[in-house]
């Protein structure tokens, strides 16, 4: 091999490596615009039916049992929830069911990156509230499984970001729900 040969073969083999890093830059670029874009929420749920939420509109000392959904944003740009509320059922039987907030932010909100939104459910009477939940939003259970159940929060770009329910929440929501038949 001569030595122009070899020049050719080197230069061959850089363009070549070249278009490579070019392709993974690129791809690289394109994946990190789809993270940054995103929404990053973090959904936290927690039941306090023992020391609930104080009663605003009355007694301070008086401890109302409340359902307390959390709502941060991991992201790095700021959010704006529209709408929060259940999602029930499996495959053909699945139902979306907004709630209406008894306090915390107002709806729709913008969330901030590193924030929070906290809203709160606390109807006046708990158990006329679990019962009705369960009418209106819990699908009827089949076979015996646990019912399907999920937090959902909807963003003002069409994203719904849905949540699992921690076990004693599940449980409490789940009370009053009527297998198939009964």
């Amino acid at each position: 091999m001569t030595l122009d040969q070899k020049i050719q073969l080197a230069i061959a083999i850089g363009t070549c490596c070249a278009a490579a890093a070019t392709f993974t830059a690129v791809i690289y670029s394109l994946i990190q615009t789809r993270l940054a874009t995103r929404s990053r929420l973090r959904i936290n749920v927690v039941l306090s039916e023992h020391g609930g939420r104080p009663d605003v509109f009355g007694d301070a000392t008086v401890m109302l049992a409340a359902l307390k959904i959390q709502v941060a944003n991991h992201g790095q740009r700021p959010v704006f929830l529209t709408a929060v509320g259940w999602k029930a059922g499996r495959l053909f039987s699945r139902v979306t069911k907004s709630q209406n907030m008894t306090d915390g932010w107002p709806l729709p909100c913008k969330v901030e990156p590193s924030e929070y939104a906290t809203f709160w459910v606390a109807p006046d009477g708990w158990e006329k509230w679990l019962k009705a939940f369960a009418e209106e939003v819990l699908v009827p259970v089949r076979f015996g499984r646990k019912p399907y159940l999920r937090l959902a929060v909807l963003t003002s770009l069409g994203e719904e970001i849905t949540a699992k329910l921690p076990a004693d929440v599940l449980a409490e929501l789940t009370r009053y729900a009527t297998p198939k038949g009964a």
